[in-house]
């Protein structure tokens, strides 16, 4: 793994890692804004042309494995982000087990 604009590199480097940052934040912003749009038209235009008539031809077991490797990977990942440190792993996983089973 490269971790760079952390540690001694941000210290050394501060303009050049705050310019990164920002470019970060800006593409961030953009590409969820751009998928959020295209979401929403595939679903209006989905709704429009009464398109969802064809979700039912997916198995069952298809679906569910799908939502399981989802859920799989965002618990990994999740993991990864919060470095295995349970103070900030445990309560997020106490709150979000129990709201999951009703939902």
């Amino acid at each position: 793994e490269v971790w760079f604009c952390v540690g001694n590199h941000l210290r050394d480097h501060l303009a050049t890692c705050q310019a990164y940052h920002d470019e970060l934040g800006a593409t961030t912003i953009f590409a969820v804004a751009v998928s959020s749009l295209a979401l929403g038209f595939v679903f209006f235009v989905s709704g429009r042309f009464n398109l969802t008539r064809y979700a039912s031809y997916v198995p069952t077991c298809i679906m569910e494995a799908f939502m399981s490797c989802v859920g799989y990977k965002v618990f990994k990942y999740a993991l990864h982000f919060c470095n295995y440190d349970a103070r900030q792993f445990v309560p997020a996983a106490a709150v979000g087990v129990p709201l999951r089973r009703h939902l």
